[in-house]
């Protein structure tokens, strides 16, 4: 008979396969079907999760990490029992990379890029993988978009020229996308990284500026490809991405 550890060890690693999948289905937009689907199954290993009583400090981690998790994935809303749960992960393990990594996506969705930038530091300083790498782009944009009407806080390692913000997210996100060609999310970054900077602006794009916006076309044509090679869905916000790129660039050529 097992033991109540092996059991719990080996209910986490099936727990851990279904929100992978849940969030497989945020990437990539499945049909509504499948999400209706997807949806249900998270709420149902939440109520699995919540029923559990970890005993030991390894089995608190997963527990505390798996609903946090879980629930970021079940909203694009911010979610305090989220943070909560992830926080206390970190708390119990402080090199808990996927715990950063998902209480950096809860603090974007809180709008608190402090925090955000605070959790994105500590976990790149532990891990160079290529998607916590390509979350930073995502700050560094959020940064940007803040930093074009209030100073930077002080306690950001950041540079504190706005600009700076998006040539630097650009910078690594095309060295992301390039290096996993594989990748449909990290194409999607690198896309908005080029595309982010001109949609701030109020004047028409510059012949840099449209040089950047051809840029995102391609990198969303790119990561459209890969999904259709998955028979994935359509992405609607890409296809918006790329009409909002061609617009830019009409209207560049009749100034």
């Amino acid at each position: 008979m097992k033991s109540a550890k092996v059991q719990h060890l080996e209910m986490f690693a099936d727990i851990r396969v279904k929100i992978d999948e849940l969030e497989d289905y945020n990437e990539s937009y499945f049909e509504s079907d499948r999400a209706d689907v997807l949806y249900a199954k998270n709420d149902e290993i939440q109520l699995i999760l919540r029923d559990m009583a970890p005993s030991t400090r390894e089995e608190q981690i997963e527990h505390s990490f798996l609903i946090g998790k879980a629930l970021v994935m079940s909203t694009d809303d911010h979610n305090p029992e989220a943070d909560a749960n992830l926080s206390n992960a970190i708390r119990l393990d402080a090199t808990h990379a996927d715990s950063l990594y998902y209480l950096t996506q809860s603090s974007l969705n809180a709008g608190d890029i402090y925090m955000a930038h605070s959790c994105i530091e500590r976990l790149l300083r532990l891990s160079s993988d290529p998607r916590h790498q390509s979350l930073y782009t995502v700050v560094l944009r959020r940064l940007y978009a803040w930093n074009k009407s209030i100073q930077v806080h002080p306690s950001l390692a950041a540079p504190q020229n706005p600009a700076q913000f998006m040539d630097q997210a650009l910078r690594i996100s095309a060295r992301l996308a390039i290096s996993a060609p594989n990748d449909s999310v990290l194409w999607d970054r690198y896309a908005l990284a080029a595309l982010f900077i001109q949609t701030m602006r109020k004047s028409p794009a510059t012949e840099s500026d449209v040089k950047s916006l051809r840029t995102a076309i391609v990198a969303l044509d790119k990561a459209a490809a890969i999904d259709g090679s998955r028979g994935r869905g359509t992405n609607p916000d890409r296809a918006y991405n790329r009409r909002m790129a061609e617009r830019m660039i009409e209207e560049a050529g009749r100034v």
